[in-house]
């Protein structure tokens, strides 16, 4: 069944996989990196930004409050060029400020954990709005040394075009439609939850990592970063 459904959405990609050859997402998942992009029409900057001015959606019955849950985190971990995308739910707890839900063991958790060993911040970025192709890479499950970008990209059959971020290196997608520059802070928790999941039950309420949405210092001045594309 797993096999069949893969197919399926293959075809509706227009992409023509061989069980068991996964040598097309190196060949094809190439990635390109471009000075500018779509994704950087608007940059919204210091007082502009509040997290409160996005769509404040409660999911289910008994949530603790307001979640992004489309948002595809994109990071790199601190001692290595190893890249790693996933869906991390972020429940705004005001207006520069979310707590973000890791999963243990997973690729971001890892990353997380040797930033915060170290005493830094992890820089990261999370894109909102995406083609398919993107969001379904990013669902990939492997080994933390496999690039979601590369799958990413051999599902779109042409190199990923991506943008560097203003007050980070991290790398994200240039057609996204918005795009939240931040960092995970180290020792820092925040109570999460309830939640309903997607099995069905709520989640009890947990101290999860803190995001702050980036702030750089330029020309004395804070800045706080998020863009989007002009009409997003």
């Amino acid at each position: 069944t797993a096999v069949f459904w893969g197919m399926l959405v293959a075809t509706f990609l227009g992409v023509f996989i061989i069980p068991g050859n996964f040598a097309f997402v190196e060949q094809l998942g190439r990635r390109h990196r471009r000075a500018k992009g779509p994704v950087k029409d608007v940059i919204l900057k210091g007082d502009q930004i509040d997290l409160h001015d996005l769509p404040q959606i409660v999911h289910h019955e008994g949530d603790a409050g307001v979640y992004l849950t489309s948002a595809i985190s994109f990071a790199k971990d601190p001692t290595s060029e190893t890249w790693n995308c996933a869906y991390n739910r972020l429940m705004i707890k005001g207006r520069d400020t979310t707590s973000i839900h890791l999963t243990l063991g997973k690729h971001l958790w890892e990353f997380q954990r040797t930033a915060e060993a170290r005493g830094e911040p992890l820089p990261v970025a999370f894109a909102i709005g995406v083609h398919p192709a993107i969001a379904l890479g990013s669902l990939a499950i492997g080994s933390i040394d496999e690039d979601e970008r590369a799958i990413m990209g051999a599902l779109l059959g042409e190199p990923l075009e991506l943008v560097k971020c203003e007050t980070s290196d991290v790398l994200v997608p240039a057609h996204a439609e918005m795009v939240i520059e931040a960092e995970i802070l180290p020792g820092a928790r925040t109570p999460e939850g309830p939640f309903g999941e997607f099995t069905g039950y709520s989640l009890g309420q947990r101290d999860r990592e803190v995001v702050k949405v980036k702030v750089e210092e330029v020309d004395g001045e804070d800045r706080v970063e998020l863009w989007e594309r002009e009409g997003a």
